[in-house]
């Protein structure tokens, strides 16, 4: 029929068109199922951060505390099993690379090179100079985790207390030279 040199009939029977695309016409539910599979894509590749505002206040005066509104915001929020659930777990963690560049210094065999073996090696070398139970380390296929903000921030005081030292000898070594 869509042969007829008629354009109604043509119109009626849209069948015969060569142009016509033979997909079928999207709907809604297909239009949000391949919107739904993009944005799942995007959001599994994502690494979320949380941020939770609490109001210490109703009126947004400084120094005023009103404990009977923060306790209901966090109940509210339920931060309290989320804390809960980041102090059973590890609160920090790092790649294997940014921790071994970061601590390599508490170490005297990986600094200032590291040739004795793989990056992973290297890791426990340095874990195992630090006079810090080996719990509170956990190396996995890609990170490096640790349990307590005490730990991480001992691991720092140390890093820290080092860089010094070798920032002074370098010091000293230089005049002399």
């Amino acid at each position: 029929m869509f042969q007829s040199k008629l354009p109604l009939v043509q119109c009626l029977f849209p069948e015969g068109n060569p142009k016509r695309s033979s997909k079928k016409p999207t709907t809604l539910s297909s239009n949000l199922r391949v919107q739904l599979q993009t944005l799942l894509s995007l959001v599994k590749n994502r690494r979320n951060h949380y941020v939770f505002c609490i109001k210490p206040n109703e009126n947004k005066q400084s120094r005023t505390f009103d404990m009977a509104l923060v306790q209901h915001q966090v109940r509210y929020m339920s931060l309290m099993p989320l804390v809960n659930l980041y102090r059973s777990g590890h609160c920090f963690h790092m790649t294997h690379v940014k921790f071994f560049n970061r601590y390599k210094l508490l170490n005297r065999l990986t600094w200032p090179n590291f040739n004795h073996g793989s990056l992973i090696e290297g890791i426990a070398l340095i874990i195992g100079s630090v006079p810090l139970p080996a719990p509170e380390f956990t190396i996995g296929s890609k990170n490096v985790f640790i349990r307590s903000p005490r730990t991480l921030f001992r691991m720092q005081q140390r890093n820290h207390r080092k860089f010094i030292l070798t920032l002074n000898l370098k010091q000293i070594l230089d005049h002399k030279l």
